[in-house]
């Protein structure tokens, strides 16, 4: 699985993970998920969902976990997003600042290139609360 980033909050993202899942349709991803090995002293979790299983690896010593799911609308097309997340209990998330948050956005979009866009956010849910990046392909462009 891919790690955190420096502030521990934001997910360390690879341009060859994401051009890879990219790449797979819903049943490549199925397969590819099953595959996943998360580093020593970690948890691997799948969670099946109606447009994709989300894979998910937590710490079992701090239950700070990370997950990735790419989200399908169809069985035989690529994804249409993916959704990366970094997770920790509710309360335990590291203070994040706006200004942190444009520069990881800036610096991961120069990282993955012009093929793809990004959005980035904390949220907090019920029994985690994280960073979520949610990127997007962009769809080449013909005119005339």
């Amino acid at each position: 699985t891919e790690g955190t980033g420096d502030r521990g909050a934001t997910p360390t993202i690879q341009k060859e993970t994401v051009d890879l899942i990219y790449g797979l349709d819903r049943a490549g991803w199925e397969a590819y998920a099953k595959t996943m090995k998360p580093p020593a002293g970690w948890k691997m979790l799948l969670q099946p969902h109606d447009t994709g299983t989300n894979a998910a690896a937590f710490e079992v010593k701090t239950s700070i976990g990370i997950s990735i799911q790419p989200v399908y609308f169809d069985a035989s097309n690529r994804p249409v997003s993916i959704i990366w997340q970094s997770l920790y209990p509710r309360g335990t998330l590291p203070n994040v600042p706006d200004d942190y948050l444009r520069n990881y956005k800036s610096e991961l979009h120069k990282d993955l290139g012009e093929r793809y866009s990004v959005s980035a956010e904390t949220f907090k849910a019920e029994r985690f609360s994280g960073f979520m990046v949610t990127i997007y392909e962009r769809k080449a462009t013909t005119n005339g």
